[in-house]
């Protein structure tokens, strides 16, 4: 079955990434986009059965942070992994999340315990950088996100790292090595010498790694963890090392 990841942009003015993989799994294309015609011109004649977001869907409460956030940065904080608080007064949930907005419009499910299917697909909110301790083994999260006090030079390493260990651990599925884009893309980042170039390319491979956490959910559901409830908000990841 055909996957999705989606890094999505909480504004419809920001980059958005976005990668689509064939029914085995495989790196079929990806991008960066913008608005949400965008994104359905990009999934426009595929079937996706998962669809990893990497943004919140579900938001319920006025303030602080929801349930699956705060589970979720427990085990998480440790490795500086933890989330962002997200609630209603935020002026960029309002007046609807744009990922429920999304799953609205597609008539995805939000139910993480039903079965996918291309009749059915399932969206899971996700977040990466939880999964890629989990999955990598990490004691710290990757400092690939651009901020103050890490240099281009800082970013392009920790870039370089996130897909070595993306080749390592999801080419058995994604088929990384033999996709064309990945291999531009690798190119960019060992060309870059400024924020503007790695900025550029950083939300297409949070959307790809999103891919493989829905290829993960779709075929092997046992190797991640959820967070929180389908009424207040849920997160899927995988878990943190032992």
């Amino acid at each position: 079955m055909q996957v999705a990841g989606i890094d999505l942009a909480w504004g419809t003015r920001a980059r958005t990434g976005i990668a689509l993989t064939d029914a085995n799994g495989a790196l079929l294309r990806s991008a960066s986009v913008t608005t949400d015609t965008e994104i359905a011109n990009f999934l426009a004649g595929s079937s996706p059965a998962v669809i990893a977001i990497d943004a919140p869907i579900i938001v319920t409460n006025s303030a602080g942070m929801r349930d699956c956030e705060c589970e979720l940065s427990k085990d998480f904080r440790r490795f500086h992994a933890g989330t962002h608080p997200t609630n209603m007064s935020q002026p960029s949930m309002q007046p609807e999340p744009r990922a429920a907005r999304l799953v609205n419009a597609h008539g995805w499910s939000t139910n993480p315990g039903s079965s996918p299917s291309a009749k059915q697909p399932i969206a899971l909110e996700v977040y990466p950088h939880s999964s890629m301790v989990g999955l990598f083994g990490l004691t710290r999260v990757l400092e690939y996100k651009a901020k103050s006090g890490r240099t281009p030079v800082m970013r392009k390493a920790q870039f370089i790292e996130l897909m070595h260990l993306m080749e390592i651990h999801c080419d058995h599925s994604l088929r990384l090595t033999k996709n064309n884009r990945w291999q531009e893309i690798g190119q960019l980042v060992a060309t870059a010498t400024r924020q503007s170039e790695l900025n550029l390319i950083e939300d297409e491979i949070d959307a790809i790694f999103c891919a493989y956490i829905a290829w993960a959910f779709a075929t092997n559901r046992e190797s991640l963890v959820t967070y929180g409830n389908a009424t207040t908000g849920v997160i899927v990841t995988f878990p943190p090392p032992a």
